[in-house]
């Protein structure tokens, strides 16, 4: 089987994703009741039995809210950095598995090879993280205040990329959002706009890209179609108009994708 991906939730009210690999499938981040979880797997057609594990990539409660009650359900373990699951200890009851990982850390479940790296977000030691299963490769990376090398360098190379474009800045600076909140998410810790997003994909899409899904669109401060002609256009302007472009959504689990192909599955 090819390593697919699979988009649950997508934005600030909660982050779920799937990925499926050729003996199992995770899920990375879990910012959803356990209700919800169970809701968006179904319409996935995931059997909450073929999970073997969670990957969490830092503790803001819409991407890990949901984490510790799930692992503890199902008997699941949780791979985080050591901040991350000291920042979130008050959902830990003791009977959670937690598997510590830090920026560089290379570890394989589901039949994948995972590795991690470190980002800047305003959290206290936030991770990405990257997956490869046979020939093809994937990258999951949102919540950052801007790319640092380090971030490039992981991203390079990749057949699918998920991929922060949380704002579009002139509507956030036009919005009704209180200023301390606009400068968090304009900050170098914060999210990346849509222009930001774009920069950044037109430096790393090289020739393996073959699909990209814009996630963590602010349902107040952007529109799915701003994110996609940002990013449309980067893309074009580096001859690599013939990627495949999604955008997660919020509200719903979205279709599987072919890591490989950067098609639907």
């Amino acid at each position: 089987m090819s390593l697919r991906v699979c988009v649950l939730a997508s934005g600030s009210a909660g982050n779920a994703l799937l990925v499926r690999g050729p003996a199992g499938t995770l899920l990375v981040d879990a910012g959803l009741t356990l209700k919800e979880l169970g809701r968006r797997l179904a319409q996935a057609d995931c059997d909450p039995g073929e999970l073997v594990g969670v990957l969490v990539t830092h503790e803001h409660g819409d991407h890990a809210g949901g984490a510790g009650v799930l692992a503890r359900r199902l008997g699941l373990p949780i791979w985080l950095s050591r901040g991350t699951a000291r920042a979130a200890a008050r959902q830990w009851r003791g009977g959670e598995r937690l598997e510590f990982v830090a920026d560089g850390a290379r570890f394989h479940a589901a039949g994948i090879d995972i590795e991690a790296w470190s980002c800047s977000h305003d959290a206290a030691e936030p991770l990405q993280f990257g997956f490869r299963a046979g020939e093809a490769s994937l990258a999951v990376c949102t919540d950052l205040g801007h790319a640092t090398p380090r971030v490039e360098e992981c991203l390079r190379g990749r057949h699918m990329l998920v991929l922060e474009a949380n704002h579009d800045r002139e509507r956030l600076l036009a919005g009704p959002y209180p200023w301390y909140l606009k400068r968090r998410i304009l900050g170098e810790r914060g999210h990346l706009s849509n222009g930001q997003s774009a920069q950044l994909l037109a430096r790393v899409a090289g020739a393996d890209l073959k699909g990209v899904v814009l996630g963590h669109l602010s349902k107040e401060n952007n529109l799915p179609g701003l994110a996609l002609d940002a990013a449309g256009e980067a893309l074009t302007s580096r001859g690599r108009a013939d990627l495949s472009l999604f955008v997660a959504e919020q509200d719903k689990a979205g279709l599987w994708l072919d890591v490989f192909s950067g098609r639907t599955c």
